[in-house]
């Protein structure tokens, strides 16, 4: 009798656990993903090298742009430096191309190599930089110069005007050229 006992027991406790682990998975599927933050944004860039990491094995990228909802860059092949690929993040990544002929003077970037902390600062003080006080940043672009330093240009607009500027600083967030809004 005691081991019937015994066994109802455990089989009780064994059904809760196995309740309870399907209701967290359901739950947590419910709850769907993290939202993407506003990938302009220092919290939204921070994100997107983290996923980039994540999912590539690496941070290494020919050029990158970065819109509030979503992202476009290239990178090369794995395995075929001579071609690249295309593609778009909106919190999933996704190729929009086949293979093409990587430009012989492409110029991979390392994201690894961005002071997210100075480079953040940069992006939140660009409106005001640009006397848009108003204004929100609309897009960061991350690409190699003429010079062949790794930059970034953030553009910041007032909403509905066409005053706006940029401005493009170094990794390191050190300001290389400025263009404010002119009225």
């Amino acid at each position: 009798m005691r081991a019937r006992r015994v066994v109802i027991a455990a089989t009780t406790v064994a059904v809760g656990a196995v309740t309870g682990a399907l209701a967290g998975v359901v739950g947590n599927a419910a709850d769907g993903p993290e939202p993407l933050p506003d990938l302009t944004s220092p919290q939204g860039l921070a994100r997107f090298v983290e996923d980039y990491r994540a999912e590539f094995g690496d941070t290494l990228v020919d050029d990158l742009t970065l819109f509030p909802g979503h992202a476009s860059f290239d990178r090369a092949v794995a395995g075929d430096p001579h071609r690249y690929l295309s593609y778009t993040f909106d919190g999933e990544f996704d190729s929009w191309s086949s293979p093409s002929t990587r430009p012989s003077d492409a110029v991979a970037f390392d994201l690894a190599g961005l002071d997210l902390v100075a480079v953040s600062e940069m992006i939140l003080g660009a409106p005001a930089t640009l006397r848009v006080p108003d204004g929100r940043v609309e897009q960061v672009g991350v690409d190699v110069d003429d010079e062949g330093r790794a930059t970034v240009v953030v553009h910041a607009q007032r909403p509905g005007t066409d005053q706006g500027g940029h401005l493009v600083f170094a990794f390191d967030g050190t300001p290389i050229a400025v263009f404010p809004y002119e009225p």
